[in-house]
């Protein structure tokens, strides 16, 4: 199967001519060409979140705003709906309060942050596993860390298919040194599949050296085949300000 973690980069008039509303074209043509199984999505307005559901016809798309009234960013879930059923879904806060919407940490920033969760069953192998999607603060690493923290703790407190291999997507605001992004392999035993893609984040090719924020990171159960980055060009136009990281894999 091929799983992508893609920050589409929410609608910004200061974009100009990358502004999402100008980039949809290019995004839905990228995805039918590169028809990936899963993906994981940040930074979705309700707006785009609508377009999504709308355009992308072989997928069930799901997720909700982070904001008190479920409006404003969502991380958004898309998967192959003739590939895979859906058994059960959840977005939780990443805060003290995760089932309160619109909750955050003190030292944080003033945006909430969620993570979306999926229990999948693959109709092909009747094999089920788990996939969280999550975008961590933008500004504060003990926010980062906390949100890590809280997403792992999650693991354990699954009651259903509680050993299901699961996956672990999403921008995280963190380079691989920094210790909210080794909780995950050194804390909860995953590996970053995504680990040799060093840089992902570009502005919009302003960057003249790519940062590596984004990471598919997986349990033992999961073998993967090959790795990358999404870089497809429409002229000039990227499909954002992110490189989406795409990894080809199987589950044991």
């Amino acid at each position: 199967m091929i799983i992508v973690s893609f920050n589409v980069r929410r609608e910004f008039e200061d974009d100009g001519e990358n502004r999402f509303e100008k980039r949809k074209d290019h995004i839905k043509a990228t995805i039918e060409k590169r028809r990936p199984d899963i993906m994981g999505f940040q930074e979705v307005l309700p707006e785009a979140l609508a377009w999504f559901k709308k355009t992308l016809k072989d997928y069930t798309v799901v997720g909700t705003g982070r904001d008190e009234d479920l409006g404003d960013e969502a991380t958004a879930i898309a998967f192959n709906r003739d590939k895979y059923d859906l058994v059960s879904m959840d977005t939780f806060w990443l805060s003290p309060e995760p089932c309160k919407p619109g909750s955050r940490y003190e030292d944080q920033s003033d945006c909430p942050r969620t993570c979306t969760m999926v229990l999948l069953n693959e109709r092909a192998t009747g094999k089920v596993f788990r996939v969280y999607n999550t975008h961590l603060d933008h500004i504060g690493p003990a926010a980062r860390l906390h949100g890590a923290e809280q997403i792992v703790k999650r693991f354990s407190e699954e009651k259903l298919f509680p050993d299901a291999p699961l996956l672990v997507m999403g921008d995280f605001n963190a380079f691989p040194s920094d210790s909210e992004v080794r909780f995950f392999s050194e804390k909860a035993g995953l590996r970053d599949l995504t680990a040799e893609i060093e840089g992902t984040f570009h502005d919009f090719g302003n960057l003249e050296t790519p940062e590596k924020i984004d990471y598919i990171f997986a349990s033992k159960q999961w073998v993967s085949t090959a790795v990358g980055i999404w870089d497809d060009m429409d002229g000039e136009r990227f499909v954002s300000d992110h490189f989406p990281v795409f990894v080809e894999m199987y589950h044991k």
